[in-house]
């Protein structure tokens, strides 16, 4: 268990890749029940090998993903991933998720991670994003508000978000 200083952490981003496979595997298996829950909406014990086939393989064009990482006493650590898929039949619009690492949860890095997805799913003709999540999920819930997103809930416990990126390259 690290600890965290009382300066802000330093966080940076990279895209995802196909070698990412290991750790993402292993950063699964660290987080906690909970986490998984509000991300997965299940009590989800592993990833099977198709869907870590599914999370690895992205184009970076209609399948982004980026790598949140924070600097920890010298070296780069993953904490988190950031993803946003093209919906089919609605190009301008993506499917997005957020998920980091338990201890960095409230840290600012869901923020940080939203805006380097945003930039880069912008350049790729991306104008919104929508998420879906459990309603008891507040810190993502924290996150959209944050950025100028009123969620809507549309079935028992589930919300839905529309996040305009061109509002969210304005948000602080």
């Amino acid at each position: 268990m690290h600890m965290h200083n009382d300066s802000a952490p330093i966080y940076s981003a990279r895209p995802l890749v196909q070698s990412d496979r290991e750790m993402l595997e292993r950063r699964f298996e660290a987080l906690s029940s909970e986490t998984r829950r509000l991300r997965f909406f299940t009590l989800k014990p592993r990833l099977r090998a198709q869907e870590l086939d599914y999370l690895t393989n992205v184009d970076q064009a209609n399948h982004i993903a980026l790598v949140v990482c924070v600097l920890e006493e010298g070296d780069w650590a993953e904490i988190g991933i950031g993803r946003a898929v093209r919906l089919p039949g609605r190009p301008d619009t993506a499917d997005l998720s957020l998920l980091i690492v338990d201890e960095y949860q409230g840290c600012g890095a869901g923020k940080f991670l939203l805006k380097q997805l945003a930039q880069l799913s912008a350049s790729a003709g991306i104008r919104y994003f929508q998420a879906t999540y459990l309603a008891e999920n507040l810190a993502i819930e924290h996150i959209f508000r944050h950025f100028g997103a009123t969620p809507a809930e549309f079935t028992q416990g589930v919300c839905e978000v529309v996040l305009d990126l061109r509002r969210l390259a304005c948000g602080e």
